[in-house]
C-alpha cells in the first residue's frame, strides 16, 4: 500500500514540475489565513469573491499580493491588503494574521446630529 502512496506522490510531484515548465502556476505555495475573528453577520470577500458564511480561515496563493474585504453585519468596513514578501522561510503573505489588524467596530445607527438653527451669531468680525 506504501508504495502506491510513493507513486501517488511522485505523479503529483512531476505534474507540479510539467505545469511550472508550462507556466502554470497551479503549484504556488499557499498560506492559511484565519478569519476566525469576524463576526457570523459580516461578508468576507477575498480578491472581489464573496466567501461562504461561517469560513473560518483561506488558503492563498504567497506568489501575488490579496486584498481580503469585510462589510455588513452593522459594522464598520474594512480592508486588509495581504502582500506577497520575500523572506527567510520562502515567500509569505503580510500581515500573515488578518484578525490582529482588524477591529470590528459597531456603527452607530442610533446616533444622531441635530443643528439648532435657531441660534444666528451673526458673520465673523473683522
Amino acid at each position: 500500500m506504501s508504495g502506491i502512496l510513493v507513486d501517488v506522490k511522485r505523479a503529483g510531484e512531476v505534474a507540479c514540475v510539467l505545469l511550472l515548465l508550462l507556466g502554470a502556476p497551479s503549484c504556488a505555495t499557499t498560506q492559511r489565513v484565519s478569519l476566525d475573528c469576524v463576526p457570523h453577520e459580516v461578508s468576507v470577500f477575498v480578491d472581489g469573491r464573496e466567501l461562504r458564511a461561517g469560513t473560518s480561515d483561506v488558503a492563498l496563493a504567497t506568489d501575488e499580493p490579496h486584498t481580503v474585504f469585510f462589510r455588513g453585519g452593522g459594522y464598520a468596513p474594512r480592508l486588509v491588503v495581504l502582500d506577497s514578501v520575500d523572506g527567510e522561510n520562502g515567500t509569505q503573505l503580510s500581515p500573515p494574521d488578518v484578525c490582529s489588524h482588524t477591529a470590528f467596530v459597531p456603527m452607530r445607527p442610533d446616533v444622531e446630529m441635530h443643528i439648532d438653527t435657531s441660534v444666528s451669531e451673526g458673520p465673523p468680525a473683522d
